[in-house]
């Protein structure tokens, strides 16, 4: 595991992953928050980072991530959990909710459907009683 003093930024793994994102109104709430949040307990102004460490770092993901699988195991949840399933539920949201496939594969910056498709969009719960529902409804 890296330390803050070897931690690096990185650039995106494809050109598709540079984009602009929108966001919902909460999520830009929770944003301002939480600068607010480092600026007065950090004196935190560096727009580049969300998330501080407890010492006013920037939040390293290896930190992030034992910091989830904690949580999870505290919780009894028994997955291996990292912030890649945030990318995962989002998907699988935005599918439930309806969106197409295309507006889904711009948000997370895909230029392949098949990638969509086959790592992302799996049924949920909720996507398999909608088909039941269809089915009744004929």
């Amino acid at each position: 595991m890296r330390s803050i003093t070897e931690a690096e930024k990185t650039s995106p793994k494809t050109s598709t992953s540079f984009r602009i994102v929108d966001l919902p109104d909460r999520a830009i709430e929770i944003i301002e928050e939480r600068k607010q949040y480092d600026l007065i307990h950090f004196s935190a102004e560096d727009d580049d980072y969300i998330f501080l460490s407890s010492r006013g770092n920037p939040l390293v993901l290896n930190s992030f991530n034992l910091k989830l699988k904690e949580a999870a195991k505290a919780n009894h949840i028994d997955k291996d959990i990292s912030s890649h399933i945030f990318r995962h539920s989002h998907v699988s949201l935005l599918s439930e909710l309806g969106m197409s496939l295309k507006s889904i594969m711009e948000r997370v910056g895909h230029s392949d459907a098949k990638v969509t498709l086959k790592i992302y969009n799996h049924v949920t719960k909720k996507a398999k009683k909608d088909i039941v529902d269809a089915l009744n409804n004929l």
